[in-house]
């Protein structure tokens, strides 16, 4: 059974086979410096709040309603699938209600 969000931690990335994504639609979150990020569910209820560290990977559930807050926008790649998209926000920005859906996020990025 796959591990809901509350169960999930960052995982460290070594090398590209780190980053396998869980399937074609799956979102993950890569730290390229100190990071905040949380993470609200379809109600707004925090349901993960950390600190990713440099070289990390967070990967979000398939299925959920999750909207995101990033402390800088550029200090992440999101990926869907095996193919990281490009930055949510600019240099510094904070984003707010990301949601982080495949669809979503393609849509955000112009379909890149």
């Amino acid at each position: 059974m796959p591990k809901s969000i509350r169960e999930r931690y960052p995982e460290p990335v070594t090398n590209d086979a780190d980053l396998a994504p869980e399937s074609p639609n799956a979102v993950s979150i890569v730290a390229k410096e100190l990071v905040w990020v949380q993470i609200q569910d379809g109600n707004g209820v925090v349901v993960k709040d950390m600190v990713l560290q440099p070289g990390f990977v967070f990967r979000v559930p398939e299925g959920g309603n999750y909207t995101a807050t990033l402390g800088n926008a550029t200090s992440v790649r999101m990926r869907v699938g095996a193919k990281d998209l490009p930055p949510v926000g600019s240099s510094g920005e904070m984003v707010e209600r990301l949601p982080i859906a495949a669809d979503a996020l393609r849509n955000r990025v112009g379909g890149r």
